[in-house]
C-alpha cells in the first residue's frame, strides 16, 4: 500500500460491473476468500497459486476487510440476477429436492400384482385399471383417467399410446406423462420387474421432466 494509504496494485477494472478493485483481472475478493473459509491458504501460497505479487495479496487482504459491505451488496446484486433469471432452478440448478416417488397408473398390459407389489414397496403410489373399473376400457380413457388424477401412465402399448402422445402435443393440449415399454427383438433382454422397478428409480431420480413426456423406460433400466 502507498504512503498515502492508496493501493499499489489494486485498481478499479474499466468496463466491470463490480465496483470493488481488482488485480489486474482478478477481483480482490478471490485473492482473498483463498485466506479465509475452510481450507484456507497463506498470503504467500495465493500469490504463488495466482501469480502474483505477495503485496497484491496482502491488499486485497486489507481492502476486503474493510469493504466488507461493498462485497456484502455486490453478491446480493449476483444473487438477485441469478434469481430473476430462475438460473437458480431446474435445469440450470438441482432442483430443491427430489421426487421421493411417482404417482403411477398401470395400463391394463402392465397390470401385474408382482409388479405392483414391487413398485408400491419402492414407495411409488399404484393405481390400476381395476381400481377405478376402467379394465378393458379404450386407451384413451386410461390415459384421460392419469390426466385427471395427475398420474403417469404406465403401458407396454408403445404405438398406440404414442398416437395419442403426439395427438396432444399437435392440439397443444397436456398430459402428466406417459413410460411405455417394448419388447426386444432378443427376448432374453425384454425387461423384467426387477427392470421395470430399477428403470421407473433411475428416471425418478434424474429428475428429468415426466409431464407431457412420452419415456422409453427401456432407456433407463
Amino acid at each position: 500500500m502507498e504512503a498515502n494509504g492508496e493501493y499499489k496494485y489494486l485498481k478499479p477494472k474499466r468496463g466491470s460491473r463490480y465496483k470493488q478493485l481488482f488485480f489486474g483481472r482478478i477481483r480482490a475478493e478471490v485473492l482473498y476468500r483463498e485466506t479465509v473459509g475452510q481450507e484456507p491458504l497463506p498470503p504467500s501460497e495465493v500469490a504463488r497459486e495466482y501469480n502474483v505479487p505477495l503485496e497484491a495479496v496482502l491488499e486485497a487482504i486489507d481492502y476486503c476487510i474493510k469493504n466488507k459491505d461493498l462485497l456484502d451488496a455486490e453478491r446480493a446484486r449476483e444473487e438477485a440476477a441469478i434469481k430473476a433469471a430462475s438460473r437458480d432452478k431446474w435445469p440450470y440448478a438441482p432442483p430443491v429436492r427430489r421426487r421421493e416417488h411417482m404417482n403411477l397408473y398401470l395400463d391394463d398390459d402392465s397390470a401385474k400384482s408382482a409388479l405392483v407389489a414391487r413398485l408400491k414397496k419402492e414407495g411409488h403410489h399404484v393405481v390400476v385399471p381395476g381400481d377405478v373399473s376402467l379394465s378393458g376400457a379404450a386407451d384413451p380413457r386410461h390415459l384421460l383417467h392419469a390426466v385427471v388424477h395427475e398420474l403417469v401412465l404406465l403401458t407396454k402399448n408403445h404405438d398406440d399410446f404414442e398416437d395419442l402422445h403426439l395427438l396432444i402435443q399437435a392440439t397443444l393440449g397436456r398430459h402428466t406423462g406417459i413410460l411405455a415399454i417394448r419388447f426386444d427383438n432378443d427376448p432374453t433382454r425384454d425387461m423384467k420387474d426387477s427392470e421395470i422397478v430399477r428403470a421407473t428409480r433411475n428416471l425418478e431420480k434424474s429428475c428429468a421432466p415426466t409431464a407431457n413426456a412420452f419415456h422409453m423406460l427401456n432407456h433407463w433400466r
